[in-house]
């Protein structure tokens, strides 16, 4: 059985309140066709590999978004996974923590319209959604497949309880869907590795953006633990340093760092570079036909100010490449002048080598050219998903001894 998988394509999604050479406090509306034409393209690799399910892990929309762009989202989410599913595709829908609005009334939530729009596929059983705070089991051609939607974080034992329920109710090896984050390896995980039933061998998650792989050795056999990523850039903490992909000779291997992509599970199997038997496997070491790098999709890039004709190098690599130019995040330093990296980020933009471009780390001693509200301008601005990142690692360390705590502590801050 062949399984196409990917997630948090946040269809609508107009991220990026501060970027410097947008008006401080504007959305990106740009934005919403980056995730538009990446979603497309996930669907059009699927239909070429003709998987048997196509999984898709949650935050299909962001429905957050505003009006018309809100409906367009709809549209473009609707017309993906008809082409899917009129294709002898089956799908299976994890409704995540962006695909609703909890003000929203049940009827208006975005995946109760998709219920109402596919309801004779669904009867069909070519279509599987699943709802959040709600699991089913989905029994296939291979193995059962168990497939949760997303549980309210803030009390892990709620989810923890029904992972028992679907494994006792189980009653054997299958395969586990869920938008929850899981392992030790993410600062903010729900759940850790050894949280997961047993009898769940294949763990397939999204929730966050970055792509983790993981193969564990239990015994005489092992668990494989894939969490995909988006299929979009959301965040600067998922930007790529540009030092590291100067330094990738294969274009094959340079696309698959700095760009997103689906995953493709042929028999359960991955196949990989480098004899890997447990522990984590780089996306980069993935076989073409586990891993299928999305063209369309915008890369994101961090610099420090430090190399200029490096960087230079790496985006005329990216443009020669025929991908969109990227975002970038850019560190400053103490002494950087404001006014010449801004400067310069400018002329790479006119060239076409950069689209869009964050300011960092910028310090107090350096605003004594700049009254208050210009000053204001160029501060970082977190996203609140980054406030998150120590929110969630404080609720983990809560029911830990101290021995423990001190070596999360230890893990989370590479100390």
């Amino acid at each position: 059985m062949k399984i196409g998988i990917f997630s948090d394509t946040h269809l609508g999604n107009t991220m990026y309140r501060s970027f410097d050479n947008l008006t401080l406090g504007d959305r990106d509306f740009g934005r919403k066709d980056d995730y538009r034409d990446t979603f497309f393209e996930a669907i059009d690799i699927f239909l070429d590999v003709r998987p048997d399910y196509v999984f898709h892990l949650g935050d299909l929309l962001e429905s957050k978004s505003e009006g018309e762009i809100y409906n367009e989202s709809l549209r473009v989410a609707v017309n993906g996974l008809r082409k899917l599913i009129r294709s002898g595709i089956k799908v299976v829908l994890l409704e995540g923590n962006h695909d609703f609005v909890k003000s929203h009334s049940e009827e208006g939530r975005s995946f109760s319209i998709l219920e109402s729009i596919f309801q004779e596929d669904i009867k069909r059983g070519s279509l599987f959604i699943v709802r959040a705070n709600r699991y089913r089991i989905i029994e296939t051609e291979m193995f059962p497949v168990v497939a949760f939607g997303y549980f309210d974080e803030n009390d892990p034992n709620i989810l923890k309880n029904k992972l028992k329920s679907a494994s006792d109710e189980l009653k054997g090896y299958g395969m586990l869907l869920m938008h929850q984050s899981v392992g030790e390896d993410w600062p903010y995980w729900i759940l850790r590795y050894s949280e997961i039933p047993e009898n769940f061998r294949i763990i397939l998650n999204g929730h966050i953006h970055k792509p983790l792989i993981k193969i564990i050795a239990e015994g005489n056999g092992y668990r494989l633990f894939i969490n995909p990523g988006s299929t979009e850039y959301e965040n600067s903490s998922e930007s790529v340093d540009y030092r590291y992909i100067s330094q990738l000779d294969d274009d094959k291997v340079f696309l698959k760092v700095i760009l997103k992509g689906v995953y493709i599970l042929d028999g359960g199997a991955l196949r990989f570079e480098g004899g890997i038997d447990s522990g984590i496997i780089p996306k980069d070491h993935l076989s073409d036909d586990n891993f299928k790098v999305l063209k369309k999709c915008r890369p994101f890039i961090n610099f420090d100010c430090e190399d200029w004709t490096t960087l230079e190098k790496v985006l005329v690599r990216i443009k020669d490449l025929r991908i969109k130019s990227p975002y970038m995040v850019v560190n400053l330093r103490e002494n950087d002048n404001i006014d010449h990296v801004k400067s310069s980020l400018e002329s790479l933009i006119r060239r076409g080598l950069v689209h869009k471009y964050i300011l960092k780390s910028f310090t107090s001693k350096m605003d004594h050219k700049y009254d208050t509200d210009t000053y204001s301008e160029h501060l970082n601005f977190y996203d609140m998903r980054e406030v998150r990142v120590y929110r969630n690692l404080l609720r983990n360390l809560a029911n830990l001894d101290r021995e423990e705590i001190e070596e999360r502590l230890r893990e989370f801050f590479g100390v």
